[in-house]
C-alpha cells in the first residue's frame, strides 16, 4: 500500500468574489477564515448568510443575483464541503455551478473552467483518477484557448494532470507537464511560492518512482562467459592407400 506521503499534490483553485459582491467582502472574508481554520460549518453558515443578505439587497433594487455571483456561491460552499470531507455535497454544489456556467457564462469567459477543475479534484480525492483527469483537461482545454499556454491557471492544470497520470503509472507523461507547470510558476510566481514548491515536490515523487520503475523493468546481461563448443573433426583415410581385399 503507498503511504499518502508518497502521492503528489494537486492544486486547488482558488476563488475570487466577483466585483458586484465586495458590499459582502466582511462575510466573505469572515467565511474563508473559518474554512481556513476547518470550521467548516460556520463558514458554510457564513457564506449562506451573505447570499442571503446580497439577494435581499438585489430585491429591493429590482435585479437579482448574476450568474456570476450565484456560481461563486456554489464554487465557495462546494470547496468547504470538499476539504471538509463531504464529496456528495461537493459534488452537488460544483455540478450546479457547471450547469449555470455552460448555459449562461459568456463563451469567452475563463471562470467556465472552474467547475471542471474543481470537479476533478472530488473524483481525485474519491480515486477516480480517469474521471479526474478528464475534468482537469477540460478546464485546460477551456484555459488553453481563453488563456494561453503560458498562464498560471493552465499551469495549475498541468499540475493536476500530471497527479493523475502519476496515479496511472505514466510517469514520463506526468514528469513532461509538471516540467510545463514548474517553468511558468517559477516564471510568474517565483521558485518560494506554494505552487511552486507543491510542483517541485511532486517531481520529486514521481521521479523516484519512474526511476524505480526504469530500474525494474530493465533488461539484465549475464557476466558468465560460455564455453563454446569444439566441433570434432572427422578422422580422414591417407589419399593412394587403398584396402587390401581379403583372399
Amino acid at each position: 500500500m503507498v503511504s499518502e506521503s508518497a502521492i503528489p499534490c494537486i492544486i486547488r483553485e482558488i476563488f475570487f468574489a466577483p466585483e458586484g459582491l465586495q458590499k459582502e467582502s466582511s462575510l466573505i472574508e469572515v467565511a474563508l477564515t473559518h474554512h481556513n481554520n476547518s470550521n467548516y460549518q460556520l463558514a458554510i453558515q457564513t457564506y449562506l448568510k451573505a447570499q442571503h443578505t446580497w439577494m435581499e439587497a438585489m430585491q429591493k433594487n429590482g435585479t437579482e443575483m448574476n450568474v456570476h455571483e450565484f456560481i461563486f456561491f456554489r464554487l465557495a460552499i462546494g470547496s468547504v464541503y470538499h476539504s471538509s470531507g463531504n464529496d456528495e455535497m461537493a459534488l452537488h454544489e460544483f455540478v450546479e455551478a457547471k450547469r449555470y456556467s455552460e448555459e449562461f457564462v459568456e463563451k469567452d469567459h475563463s471562470d467556465r473552467a472552474l467547475p471542471y477543475s474543481c470537479l476533478g479534484a472530488v473524483y481525485f480525492h474519491l480515486g477516480q483518477f480517469d474521471l479526474a483527469y478528464s475534468y482537469f483537461n477540460r478546464a485546460r482545454e477551456l484555459r488553453l484557448s481563453l488563456l494561453g499556454s503560458a498562464h498560471i491557471d493552465t499551469a495549475t492544470d498541468y499540475n493536476n494532470i500530471a497527479v493523475c497520470m502519476h496515479q496511472q503509472e505514466k510517469y514520463a507523461e506526468a514528469l513532461k507537464l509538471y516540467n510545463k507547470a514548474l517553468m511558468i510558476f517559477k516564471g510568474e510566481l517565483g521558485p518560494n511560492h506554494p505552487r511552486t514548491t507543491t510542483v517541485v515536490r511532486n517531481i520529486t515523487k514521481t521521479k523516484n518512482l519512474y526511476l524505480k520503475d526504469f530500474k525494474f523493468n530493465m533488461p539484465t546481461f549475464t557476466d558468465t562467459v560460455l564455453p563454446i563448443e569444439k566441433k570434432k573433426a572427422k578422422k580422414k583415410g591417407k589419399k593412394g592407400k587403398k584396402k587390401k581385399k581379403k583372399k
